[in-house]
Formats: structure tokens, C-alpha cells, sequence
């Protein structure tokens, strides 16, 4: 995350606020209890770091996320 998790944290709401725009645009639905949202650091506080929100859900943080049937940890040990 370095040491700017702030704009980290904006820069990913730029990301889902598009995605959101474009999917209404084509009329594409979304689920988003199925998105998960890992931070891949070994700190294990992030000030200044906000959860965005999808399709007006608020995504949390979590530890871990499967992904193509690999599961990934937040400090990547597999």
C-alpha cells in the first residue's frame, strides 16, 4: 500500500465508480457479495485507508479471497 494509502483508497473508487458506470451503461448486473477485497501488505493497520463501495454495497477487507480456485492470503503465503 505504501506510504499513500489515502490515494490508493481514491484511486480504487475512480476504478469501481467506472466499472458501476459502464455496467448501468450496458445494462450488466454485478453481484457484489461475490467480490472480495484483499490488501496485499504485512501491516496490519492501514490508517488513512477507506473501504470503497460497488453497486452501493461497502466492500470490506478481508484476509483472504479465492480466486480461480487458488486462495490468496493478505500476506501472500499461499
Amino acid at each position: 500500500m505504501g506510504e499513500f494509502p489515502n490515494t490508493l483508497s481514491g484511486l480504487m473508487k475512480w476504478a469501481l465508480l467506472t466499472v458501476d458506470t459502464r455496467c448501468n451503461g450496458v445494462r450488466l448486473s454485478v453481484n457484489p457479495d461475490k467480490i472480495g477485497s484483499v490488501a496485499f501488505t504485512r501491516k496490519r493497520k492501514l490508517p488513512g485507508f477507506f473501504e470503497p463501495q460497488f453497486f452501493g454495497v461497502q466492500l470490506s477487507l478481508s484476509g483472504l479471497v479465492k480466486y480461480l480456485g487458488v486462495i490468496l492470503d493478505s500476506q501472500l503465503t499461499w
